[in-house]
């Protein structure tokens, strides 16, 4: 089964994945990146200020497959 690595970006801070997930398929890696972005952000949604989270896959030979981004932004309580 191929392995794919999924590299994650929150801000300013990037955690390298160093071991990599066995999937059957790119569409699979690909899902599961979709479903990591939209996981990491909702965790922070309940802050007051903007963040971005992006997840940047790639294969075995450490070619980019794909990149999933979301950018956060609570907006203002207007007084």
């Amino acid at each position: 089964m191929p392995r794919f690595f999924f590299d994650i970006s929150e801000d300013d801070k990037t955690v390298v994945d160093p071991d990599g997930h066995e999937l059957p398929s790119v569409q699979k890696a690909h899902e599961e990146a979709v479903r990591t972005t939209s996981e990491l952000s909702m965790d922070t949604a309940c802050t007051t200020k903007a963040h971005a989270v992006k997840v940047a896959v790639s294969d075995a030979s450490h070619h980019l497959i794909c990149t999933t981004n979301v950018s956060f932004d609570p907006g203002e309580i207007d007084t």
